[in-house]
Parts: structure tokens; C-alpha cells; sequence
């Protein structure tokens, strides 16, 4: 295998790992002779740029890039152009070495030349690769450019694949919040099956093991054979729509058995096959579960086709409706939520408006209909 071969293995290496990706980049340092590689990225809603990596660049000096870099010459002639070019190509040493970028940045580092080329630009994100040389060598050249070429299809590639990585990681971060406080038992699988994440419910049934249970990082009962190939079919979605199926885990001892309710989810082949994102959501049904209210499932529940956001529940409202529905006075719910009867009393006025509630037997009747469990205090 070559060095440029060994970049681009590097490079892809680099989606899920940062350290493969400094390497790739400082093999495309020596490749190109150069005395500094770095790869960067624009968020083209909010003009953010941030080094993606770089290989010889002094990072304190950052500060005086951003500053200086939107109103350069050689940036914008690169963007326009769409293809790998030098300085020299677009102005000449005199005009380049007066410029404010030179004396400010390139200077202090003892870069003397550049070569930079466009790898992604879309509505979202523009990236660049740029190669910077030292005083000490001549300009880059032709046989530089058409490795710098040669490469930015697999910088451009690589960076989509870490952009959607990314991506789907803080949807998932932003959405687990909402799991773990749901009360029905969630898992998410990757496209190998294997367990990527589970919520607070499904963590707890999963430990007690009764019929379903994780072995090796998968999830696993008696009967194997069935459950696998409910999650293979469920996992075939066609023309991108998910497709689902649903699994009944037997347990024993003349108990109701488990039910499995399995979605595909609608997320690149690219994505999943970088990021071991979920592909498969599976929702685990107890029917011998009997489910205390929490604020989140409620509001949820009472929220679900309210368009006006003034008739919705709030969360302080939602605490007060289960908290008195437990309680026997409303003085005892203000005590158990730190807060005064009064505004207990005004939380549950609002919440009774919005549902169509009179006294604490509506809340009572209207919490058992939604498959809520109360022990009263």
C-alpha cells in the first residue's frame, strides 16, 4: 500500500476516529512536503468555522485566522472556483506577503505558501483541506495539485460521513432525555442488532430477565430463531418508508407474556454502517406492569393533537394533577412539591380548564382511563 492508499484509508478510518484522522493528515503532510495540513469546516446558517483537524498548525493563533480568513483574496477565489489552487495562482508573492493574512498568520508560523481545495459545499456546510509550505521550499506545484485533487473526493466523503455522524448523535442525545423519563421499556438497535440503547424501563426489565434478556450485547430470549426474524423483516423497509412487527415473549409459570413491538428507522445505509446509528426501535409491552404517572408521560399523553400552545399542559400543571390525585388534601400536594396551596390551587385550575375537569375524582377517573396506576397516600 502507498501513501497516498494509506491517506485515504486514514481518512475514512477518521469518521469515528480523530486520531486516524491526525494521521492521515500529517502522512499527507510528508506526501506533500508540506509544514502544515489542516482540514476545517463553515456552518453556512450561523458562519461558525472550526478546525475539523490539523497536523503542524500553531492553534494559538487561531483567534487572528478567524478574524482575517472571510475577507482573504485566496479563500474567496477557491470558494468561487470550486478546485484546488495555490496563492500563486491567484496573486502574485509581492501582493501575497503584504497581505494582512501573511504578516498576521502566516509569518509568525513560517508558512510561506499555500494550497488550499474546496471538499464540501452544500446548503448546510462548506469544508476545505489546506496545505500550507515553509520558507525553506519552492511553491507547491503541478504534481502537488493533482495529489491535493486526487484526495479531495475522499476528504469530501469522509467529512459528510463525520457531519452525519455527528448529526444523528445529538439527535439522539436530545431525544434520550424524553425515553428515559417515558414509562413504557424502549431499545434501540444498530443494523447488526446489537443493543445501542436502552431507557430507564427497559434497563430494569432487561435486569430481572424474565423471558427477554441481553446476551452478548443483543437481545435474546427462549425462542431465538423467531425473535430474529421478526427483527430482519422489520428492518427491510422499502422506497425508504420503516416497515414493523410485533413478537410475543413467552415467560413461564403461567405469566402474560411480553410484547414486542419493532419499527425500522428511516436512517442512511452510510450513517449506519460509520456510526452504528439505531436502525431498529423496539418497544417492550408488559401487561402486568402497572404504571405510575410521571409529568413528561402525562403531558404527552394530554398534549398529543393540541395545536394551541395556551390549552397545552405544562409540566408544574401536569405535577400538580398527579400529586393530588395521590394526596389526600392539596395541602398535602403543595407540602410533597415544595410549593403553596395557592399555586397548587392555581396549576390545577388551569389544568381543570384545559380538560374539562371539576375535582380531584375526575383527575382520578381520567388518569385510571389513561393506564395510570395511583397509590394514594
Amino acid at each position: 500500500m502507498d501513501a497516498r492508499d494509506s491517506v485515504i484509508q486514514l481518512i475514512y478510518e477518521g469518521v469515528v476516529d480523530d486520531g486516524a484522522l491526525v494521521r492521515g493528515l500529517g502522512l499527507m503532510r510528508q506526501s506533500l512536503n508540506a509544514a502544515a495540513v489542516g482540514l476545517g469546516v463553515q456552518d453556512m446558517a450561523s458562519h461558525e468555522f472550526w478546525a475539523v483537524a490539523e497536523d503542524g498548525i500553531d492553534t494559538s493563533h487561531v483567534d487572528s485566522y478567524h478574524r482575517i480568513a472571510p475577507q482573504n483574496r485566496i479563500w474567496q477565489a477557491i470558494g468561487q472556483s470550486g478546485r484546488p489552487m495555490t496563492d500563486s495562482m491567484i496573486m502574485t508573492k509581492s501582493d501575497f506577503r503584504r497581505s494582512s493574512m501573511y504578516t498576521d498568520w502566516f509569518q509568525p508560523q513560517g508558512f510561506d505558501g499555500v494550497m488550499a481545495a474546496p471538499v464540501l459545499a452544500d446548503r448546510t456546510h462548506s469544508g476545505v483541506i489546506v496545505a500550507f509550505s515553509g520558507s525553506r521550499r519552492e511553491d507547491f506545484d503541478v504534481s502537488d495539485l493533482r495529489l491535493l485533487t486526487d484526495l479531495t473526493p475522499h476528504l469530501g466523503l469522509s467529512l459528510r460521513l463525520r457531519l452525519d455522524r455527528m448529526r444523528i448523535t445529538q439527535d439522539l442525545s436530545a431525544n434520550n432525555h424524553i425515553l428515559d423519563e417515558c414509562y413504557e421499556a424502549f431499545v434501540l438497535l444498530n443494523a447488526d442488532f446489537h443493543v445501542c440503547y436502552t431507557n430507564a424501563t427497559a434497563d430494569a426489565l432487561l435486569a430481572r430477565g424474565e423471558g427477554l434478556f441481553l446476551k452478548q450485547g443483543k437481545l435474546s430470549c427462549r425462542n431465538q430463531a423467531e425473535l430474529r426474524e421478526v427483527l430482519r423483516t422489520a428492518a427491510r423497509a422499502s422506497d425508504g418508508f420503516p416497515s414493523g412487527g410485533t413478537c410475543a415473549i413467552a415467560r413461564g409459570d403461567q405469566r402474560r407474556p411480553l410484547l414486542l413491538e419493532i419499527t425500522s428507522l428511516n436512517v442512511s445505509d452510510a450513517a449506519l454502517f460509520v456510526c452504528g446509528a439505531a436502525a431498529v426501535a423496539v418497544k417492550i409491552i408488559d401487561p402486568e406492569f402497572e404504571r405510575a404517572p410521571t409529568p413528561v408521560a402525562l403531558q404527552q399523553l394530554l398534549n398529543a393533537g393540541v395545536s394551541t400552545r395556551r390549552d397545552r399542559i405544562t409540566s408544574a400543571e401536569a405535577s400538580a394533577l398527579i400529586e393530588v390525585a395521590r394526596s389526600a388534601t392539596q395541602e398535602e400536594a403543595a407540602s410533597h412539591l415544595n410549593r403553596s396551596k395557592a399555586t397548587i390551587a392555581s396549576h390545577l385550575h388551569r389544568a381543570y380548564g384545559k380538560i374539562g375537569l371539576r375535582d380531584v375524582p375526575d383527575v382520578l377517573a381520567l388518569l385510571a382511563g389513561l393506564g395510570f396506576h395511583i397509590n394514594r397516600m
